[in-house]
């Protein structure tokens, strides 16, 4: 899907992580990818099902040390982005807008729960 969300604005965490360096960048990294995990669980199981193969081509990518990219479709699922526009369509299983909807509603809190994840991971790492 050609869709891109860009979530901006979290001056203390970013000024906290160059402080931390490599540490900081890794620990962003991590969290921000278990956040992406977490959200794709959710639009797994909201994904049309008819032979599984849409649900089963969803993926959380790492696209470098801060980013992460939520998709679905492959090679085998070239219809990934029509079953998620399509909003007339009558589904068993599952509703349109299947990825868009998870990742908005993730967005409440988000800054909370990487804060969190980040503090973890940044723990881990001075124990190690």
């Amino acid at each position: 899907m050609a869709d891109t969300m860009r979530v901006t604005g979290f001056p203390q965490l970013t000024a906290t992580l160059k402080r931390l360096g490599a540490a900081g960048e890794g620990a962003a990294g991590a969290a921000l990818y278990r956040e992406g995990e977490r959200i794709m669980t959710e639009a797994k199981r909201r994904t049309p099902v008819l032979t599984g193969a849409l649900r089963g081509s969803g993926q959380v990518v790492r696209d470098g040390p801060r980013r992460v990219i939520l998709a679905f479709g492959n090679a085998a699922v070239t219809y990934a982005i029509f079953v998620h526009e399509n909003l007339r369509a009558q589904h068993m299983v599952g509703e349109a807008k299947f990825l868009e909807r998870p990742v908005l509603e993730a967005v409440s809190g988000l800054d909370a729960r990487l804060a969190a994840e980040i503090g973890k991971e940044v723990a881990r790492a001075a124990a190690s």
